[in-house]
């Protein structure tokens, strides 16, 4: 690479390279997006083929990836629910189609796209280009609507789907069908009951998990006393005198219970004015602590039993966790490309490099077990390489790295560390945008 020289960088400089240098890696994504979809396709099939993998599940979920601006532009960059917790940033919306741990293919929607809209096209395209038999397709509750459902059952595909428990009048009734005398212990931590609702064609499977139970407890007893602090706030404000007009004070109330999800667990009332009462809502409250820990699944799957409906949903955290990879480990986020084009090229490189992870950890579990992907990619930031230029001559010096980057190269067969020299790529052509 075409390097600056140290001098001419800062600490917090993200581009240590010449701008010609620059434009010719930008010119490589331009090239790599035109070959996206036979890249994924011969990528999974050399995986089938190496891993002897059998596809008979594919799990698919989406998130969201942050820019550092806030105006919307181009088709991609839009404001919509945040999963990076950066509602003010423009986004992009990620889905992700995972089989047997690998990303086989992605997809990259506006960043105001609803998680619903996605699964047909995302689906259609998956047998077209993959040619997959009856799979059953596992994915999370955002998804869930009457046209997916049909699209499934047209398609032939078999569905495992998590339902919202709050908001759904099929949930509540599932829920409202639990018989504490039934469930079914399938671990330390799980039992499962299964419920019928009236189509008999659709199964309906209840989970109490007590790791899940304990989480949300913490999270209801914090959010609880983080809503009481703000009513308590108004009925201070009240007795002071300070806000007497009923209305004032119902404004005042309903904005200190709209955060926290305070209107889950409290009520209040105003009996006339200068006056404020609010106390744990004896109905809200229970059903609060009722629904904690559980979680619906759905599926027309006849034979699949309650353990392994139980054992497939959790399979979806591989998305979950090949989600924090990306952005964590890979460093996929923030992105700072500015045409569309480009973005998705960026996308791409790192969904390849989750790949190449993915593949890192089945090599790894046989010859390294106690190393792990994450781990090897911190180990192998030790190896360096540096170009020398001395009386008109260019000599490049590659260190080893430390103990645990010579163990994983020895482990993949890595014995030529230095990078190939690439060819010489002719004259400077226009500089193109990001």
């Amino acid at each position: 690479p075409d390097w600056l020289a140290a001098e001419c960088l800062s600490k917090l400089q993200r581009v240590k390279v010449r701008h010609r240098q620059l434009n010719q890696w930008y010119r490589t994504l331009d090239a790599l997006l035109a070959a996206k979809e036979k890249i994924e396709e011969a990528l999974y099939q050399r995986v089938r083929d190496l891993f002897s993998l059998k596809v008979d599940l594919v799990f698919y979920d989406l998130t969201s990836s942050y820019f550092c601006r806030k105006q919307p532009k181009g088709k991609l960059r839009r404001h919509g629910v945040s999963k990076d917790k950066r509602p003010r940033q423009v986004q992009v919306v990620l889905g992700v189609v995972m089989a047997n741990g690998f990303p086989i293919a992605h997809h990259v929607f506006p960043g105001n796209t609803a998680d619903k809209s996605t699964l047909q096209k995302v689906m259609t395209d998956l047998q077209k280009r993959f040619g997959l038999g009856h799979v059953m397709v596992v994915s999370d509750r955002g998804l869930v609507s009457e046209e997916n459902l049909a699209f499934l059952t047209e398609q032939n595909l078999s569905y495992l789907l998590g339902i919202g428990s709050r908001r759904s009048d099929e949930a509540l009734e599932v829920l409202k069908r639990l018989n504490y005398r039934r469930w079914l212990q399938i671990d330390q931590g799980n039992r499962v009951q299964e419920i019928a609702l009236k189509d008999k064609t659709i199964r309906y499977f209840v989970i109490d998990s007590a790791e899940r139970k304990d989480y949300e407890q913490s999270m209801r007893e914090r959010s609880m006393q983080r809503a009481k602090e703000q009513l308590q706030k108004v009925a201070q404000a009240v007795k002071a005198g300070r806000l007497k007009d009923p209305a004032r004070i119902g404004a005042r109330a309903n904005r200190a219970v709209a955060n926290n999800h305070g209107h889950r667990y409290f009520s209040w009332e105003v009996p006339r004015p200068g006056q404020f009462h609010f106390f744990e809502d004896p109905q809200k409250l229970p059903a609060e602590r009722s629904r904690e820990g559980k979680y619906i699944l759905k599926t027309e799957d006849l034979r699949m039993t309650a353990g392994e409906a139980v054992a497939c949903y959790k399979e979806l955290n591989t998305v979950e966790q090949g989600f924090r990879d990306l952005k964590d480990v890979i460093e996929m986020r923030p992105v700072y490309h500015k045409t569309d084009e480009r973005i998705e090229a960026h996308i791409f490189v790192a969904s390849m490099a989750l790949f190449l992870k993915r593949v890192l950890e089945h090599q790894l579990a046989s010859e390294l077990p106690e190393i792990s992907a994450t781990d090897a990619f911190a180990a192998m930031k030790s190896m360096g390489i540096a170009e020398l230029e001395f009386n008109g001559q260019s000599r490049r010096l590659v260190s080893a790295g430390g103990r645990d980057a010579r163990r994983i190269a020895a482990a993949l067969g890595i014995r030529d560390l230095a990078p190939p020299t690439p060819e010489n790529t002719g004259p400077e052509r226009p500089k193109t945008q990001m």
